[in-house]
């Protein structure tokens, strides 16, 4: 288990008393799938201590935990993002990882350096649902 998605008593406390309000089925809006390396950060770090990569699996047996007694369906999913990260890599990543899923989707990043057909390209992927952008991509700064 990743170190810093612990699961410890408070938190089984608090999941017994959500067990009337979390739904037979659980679909996760809002997931990040990283391959750390992708990230290209030469700095001790959030991400230096999760591991070298957060996969659909890890993901599912951590997330989980938290759903106890619920079936976690899917996810909408997109790759974890760094200012210096290589979004052809991450966004690889993510297909990579949701290869043969029928209840999982992404969302791939895309930044001012890619092309209108580069882009496009990630949609024709039917795993693929939408477009992912962040500041922090931008090279404009401050980025916000």
């Amino acid at each position: 288990m990743l170190e810093n998605w612990d699961f410890n008593e408070y938190d089984q406390k608090i999941i017994e008393g959500l067990n009337d309000f979390i739904p037979d089925q659980v679909f996760d809006i809002h997931a990040h799938l990283v391959r750390v390396s992708d990230l290209n950060l030469d700095h001790d770090n959030f991400y230096s201590k999760i591991g070298e990569e957060i996969t659909l699996d890890v993901w599912k047996e951590n997330v989980s935990k938290f759903t106890q007694g619920s079936n976690l369906m899917g996810g909408l999913f997109f790759p974890m993002i760094s200012s210096c990260c290589d979004v052809q890599k991450c966004n690889d990543y993510l297909i990579e990882q949701l290869k043969g899923q029928t209840t999982s989707k992404g969302l791939i990043l895309i930044s001012p350096h890619m092309t209108r057909k580069e882009a496009e390209k990630y949609l024709e992927d039917s795993q693929i649902v939408g477009l992912k952008p962040y500041h922090l991509l931008s090279d404009k700064k401050p980025t916000n």
